[in-house]
């Protein structure tokens, strides 16, 4: 009895699902990345706009990369989980980063009690930077379910599967 063999012609999803997996988490790590260095570089952008709203910027990071996070996911609880995760950890290093930079000036600027003032405000800076990123990281929640949402809507509809040929009879 002839065994019918499948065309050559075959969807990678279907014909290997577990390529379908790699492929999708690659396109999350990445995504993730992306929303991580947007959050990183608003929260050090914070240190260069010295303003009463500079600080407020880490909020627009986690906002702005959560979303981009969802969008590129198309997956709403992927996009929440990983836009919080990533602009939560994007916000932490971009303050923790920016305070670091402050207090070894200030270390190596006041004669003194530089070392003292700059430990302290490095104190202060982990735990804004904490605060922060805390914060960033809720942001990102909305931002990753606002991006999930319209990421969802904006993917193409599923190509209609032609019907399975039956095989050839003898």
């Amino acid at each position: 009895m002839l065994k019918y063999r499948q065309p050559a012609r075959r969807i990678a999803s279907r014909a290997h699902p577990e390529a379908a997996d790699e492929m999708n988490d690659m396109k999350t790590g990445l995504a993730w990345l992306i929303g991580f260095v947007v959050a990183l570089l608003i929260a050090l952008m914070v240190f260069v706009v010295v303003t009463p709203l500079g600080a407020n910027l880490v909020l627009v990071g986690g906002l702005i990369g959560g979303f981009l996070v969802g969008f590129l996911v198309q997956d709403i609880k992927k996009g929440i989980v990983h836009g919080f995760v990533s602009t939560f950890v994007g916000g932490l290093v971009g303050m923790l980063i920016g305070f670091f930079v402050i207090a070894a000036v200030i270390a190596s600027a006041v004669p003194v009690f530089g070392s003292a003032l700059g430990g302290l405000v490095m104190l202060l800076g982990i735990i804004l930077s904490v605060g922060y990123g805390i914060a960033a990281g809720i942001v990102g929640l909305v931002g990753g379910a606002i991006g999930g949402v319209i990421g969802q809507r904006m993917t193409p509809a599923p190509a209609a599967q032609s019907p399975a040929v039956p095989p050839p009879s003898m």
